[in-house]
């Protein structure tokens, strides 16, 4: 999303900067990760709105990245060094509004999932998510683009109405797809991960509120007036690959909520989160894990694309 576009979400926002946006506003506990290291820029100069991040499951040095809205159909293979490695055209799909990707393997069958969720102006009939098995690079060319099909395509509504989404992640463990809202305080929407064609859209339903995010707050306004509004809404999520942590971005920092086997996610994003603090980006739009479960990545609108790495602590 363009921050130019934001100033209907502010418009909505708490005018006295409620308890709900303000309450979280306390020192949370460190994550037990690395301080974030710009490791490279993206070299493929078509990357201009990197607004979903996606870590191969076949390969273990490779990401995926896809532009923001507006943009053809495509999705771009990039080195976990930011090399570049090969784009890819979704046929028959449309990027109206591609806000976040994610990675993962179902039967063993490697899939990228491509979230056509944006909706700035509340005003999408439809909301898509497409599934795509995962292209070999063996197969791709710095200098040409290959063409593949989506395999699966989700078409869905909420259950109460339109809302704008940019953090879109996938629980294999319980085989659910979670949308969090790009609201103050945003919420989570759950549908089901399916690979089969449906004749009918599906309905998001809503999970909970996430209240325990920091929110908007007086200080930030007043450091930042031109940004500070926008500082704490979020713009990507991923879930790693065991399905026991979530990772959400939002323009000012990251967070990581943890979740035990067998807890429903609505038992988790109610405990306050853990803080990983990210450097000064023009527009951090994506994050996602690592093939090792644990590394994370982060990149940020605008040339020239930064590629982020966080590690864990030892």
């Amino acid at each position: 999303m363009k921050l130019n576009q934001l100033f209907l979400t502010v418009l909505c926002l708490p005018l006295s900067l409620s308890s709900t946006a303000c309450a979280i506003n306390k020192p949370l506990e460190p994550s037990g990760y690395l301080d974030a290291v710009v490791i490279g820029h993206l070299a493929n100069q078509s990357i201009e709105e990197s607004s979903g991040l996606a870590a191969s499951r076949i390969y273990d040095d490779v990401l995926w990245t896809s532009n923001d809205s507006n943009h053809k159909p495509i999705l771009y293979a990039t080195g976990t060094d930011g090399s570049n490695i090969g784009t890819v055209m979704i046929h028959k799909a449309r990027n109206r509004d591609w806000e976040d990707l994610a990675s993962f393997r179902l039967k063993n069958i490697p899939y990228l999932l491509i979230a056509d969720v944006g909706d700035n102006f509340l005003d999408r009939k439809k909301y898509y998510i497409y599934l795509i098995r995962e292209p070999q690079i063996k197969k791709l060319h710095a200098d040409s683009i290959n063409t593949v099909s989506w395999s699966y395509r989700i078409r869905f509504t909420y259950e109460d109405g339109h809302h704008n989404c940019e953090s879109v992640a996938v629980d294999t463990v319980n085989r659910k797809i979670l949308l969090l809202t790009k609201e103050d305080p945003p919420d989570i929407y759950v549908l089901d991960l399916s690979t089969r064609s449906q004749k009918s859209d599906q309905v998001a339903y809503r999970l909970i509120e996430v209240n325990t995010l920091p929110g908007l707050s007086l200080n930030k306004l007043l450091n930042n007036p031109e940004f500070g509004p926008y500082q704490h809404l979020t713009t990507s999520m991923d879930i790693s690959p065991d399905g026991l942590t979530a990772a959400i971005l939002t323009y000012k920092n990251a967070y990581l909520f943890k979740r035990k086997p067998g807890e429903d996610w609505a038992e988790v994003f109610i405990r306050p989160p853990y803080l990983i603090p990210i450097p000064d980006l023009k527009q951090a739009e994506a994050i996602c894990f690592g093939s090792d479960g644990k590394t994370l990545f982060v990149t940020s609108e605008k040339l020239p694309t930064p590629l982020l790495r966080i590690g864990v602590k030892k």
